[in-house]
Formats: C-alpha cells, structure tokens, sequence
C-alpha cells in the first residue's frame, strides 16, 4: 500500500499541472492519487473539477457522488 505522502504528491502535481491548464495530466495524477489511497476525498473533488473543466460532466456527476455518497 502506498504511503499518505505518495498520493499527496501526485495531488499537488495534478494541482500544478490543472492551473497550468493541462486538464488530461491533473486527471491522470488525481486517478493515481485516488488509486493509491481510496480514502483520499480531496483527490476526489479535484478530479471532479478537472472533469468539469473540461465538459466532461456525466463523468464529474459520477466523480462528485463517489466522493459523497447518498
């Protein structure tokens, strides 16, 4: 299993790369840091918002819901 700190990295890597405007890499470095730590719901919430950044927003619905269930 992954450490905390691995997945935060690769989040904060995504977070560089989503201001710089490269959407497609923030979403792949969100969906590894989410993969390596499920429990990580800012993960989560930032591939949400790169998903709608980019008008993908069935995928961000889906995105959102998983992060809070009801």
């Amino acid at each position: 299993m992954a450490s905390v700190s691995e997945a935060d990295s690769l989040r904060a890597k995504g977070n560089t790369f989503y201001k710089s405007g490269n959407l497609l890499k923030a979403i792949e470095l969100y969906q590894r840091a989410f993969n390596l730590e499920p429990s990580n719901s800012a993960a989560l919430g930032n591939l949400s918002a790169a998903q709608y950044e980019l008008g993908e927003y069935k995928k961000c619905v889906e995105t959102a819901e998983r992060r809070c269930p009801y």
